[in-house]
């Protein structure tokens, strides 16, 4: 029998009526997840060099603290791959357009593998050029944005990147309306520094991404006010307001920040789904998936890298002495959380919820795999 996930020790499961918090979570270490992840995707039919690829992403999620697309994409990546929607083997193809742009097709392929991919050539060509800037269409879930910002960072450039997401409807309502409209539309920025960690900002233009829902209706919990609304356009916070099944959306999630995510949501739809020609989601035949546009910067075409470096950790550090409230530890900038975390997971494991533990054994089971100790 497959040995079951460790449990932290110190929390307890409380039930009020029909809501759950889950506080008891299971932690796996990052290799065994890294096994899992593997074996489901070799057995799928994905090479050993790519299912590695992709297992390193999602676990580097799971790091970070990206749990909404940490371990579920185990299940979403098996499932995609089983009803076809995933082409195991498609290479990403980059068809440069200009001296310092592109055009990218993912083919249908990993989304991950395929934004490892944009961000690379969109690096390479800031080297030569100064900035570069990439349309890219016709990818998978590319999952979060962090990663590939860190990359941009660690290669001392500044990385951009929108992506449009799906599904064919949109997830978001906008301000005042009662039906969803838009996708969640994620943006992010990643920014070197000098002796300090980088900047890395990756935000939802909704109030969260749509897997944090998910995540509520698996564990039984109740989901924050002014986050979500019914199908009739109520505010609710029952995840199963929002969901129809675990698929199939009935109510919406709201914009962050009210007009103004609302307003950053339409400009990155319009920079990725239309400018890529993927196609936007008020169309009746939108293929589930993300399109995105990314830049990379070489700030050294404008100052010099030391002294870039160097005022941008002044400008953190400067941040950081803001006077607290007597409650507040310390102030974060942006990346610092994920930072934090990764070396917390590492030391103690990656916490896993119940509800999606029993979906990756669902998926094992599935596909006869035995669970690695």
């Amino acid at each position: 029998m497959p040995r079951p996930p460790v449990w932290h020790a110190a929390c307890q499961p409380t039930t009020s009526n029909r809501q759950l918090t889950t506080i008891i979570v299971p932690t796996i270490s990052a290799d065994r997840l890294t096994r899992i992840c593997v074996d489901c995707f070799e057995t799928l039919g994905v090479s050993p060099e790519r299912a590695r690829l992709v297992s390193d992403h999602i676990v580097s999620n799971c790091l970070y603290g990206h749990d909404t697309h940490g371990a579920i994409l185990i299940v979403r990546f098996a499932d995609d791959l089983e009803g076809g929607r995933i082409v195991p083997d498609a290479l990403t193809e980059i068809v440069e357009t200009g001296p310092c742009t592109a055009r990218a097709d993912g083919h249908r392929g990993f989304g991950p593998l395929t934004m490892t991919d944009v961000m690379d050539a969109a690096i390479a060509m800031s080297r030569e050029s100064g900035i570069s800037a990439i349309s890219v269409t016709n990818t998978n879930h590319i999952g979060i944005l962090w990663g590939y910002l860190k990359s941009a960072a660690d290669a001392g450039m500044i990385g951009m990147l929108w992506c449009g997401a799906g599904p064919q409807g949109g997830f978001v309502a906008p301000p005042g309306g009662k039906k969803r409209a838009l996708g969640t539309n994620p943006l992010g920025i990643g920014i070197p520094a000098g002796d300090m960690r980088p900047f890395v900002l990756d935000i939802s233009t909704a109030i969260c991404a749509a897997g944090r829902i998910k995540g509520f209706r698996r564990e039984g919990e109740r989901v924050p006010e002014g986050w979500i609304i019914d199908d009739d356009g109520n505010p609710t916070t029952d995840p199963e307001d929002f969901h129809e099944t675990a698929e199939v959306i009935k109510g919406a999630l709201l914009h962050m920040a009210g007009y103004k995510g609302f307003g950053l949501a339409v400009a990155t739809e319009l920079l990725t789904h239309v400018m890529s020609g993927y196609g936007s989601v008020y169309k009746q035949d939108f293929e589930e998936g993300n399109s995105a546009f990314v830049v990379a910067i070489d700030p050294e075409r404008f100052i010099s890298r030391e002294v870039f470096q160097a005022e941008v950790d002044r400008v953190m550090q400067y941040l950081k002495s803001t006077p607290r409230y007597p409650d507040v530890d310390e102030i974060l900038i942006p990346g610092e959380i994920e930072f934090n975390t990764r070396a917390e997971r590492e030391r103690n494991g990656i916490p896993i919820g119940e509800g999606v533990w029993s979906r990756i054994r669902e998926v094992a089971e599935r596909l006869e795999i035995e669970l690695p100790e």
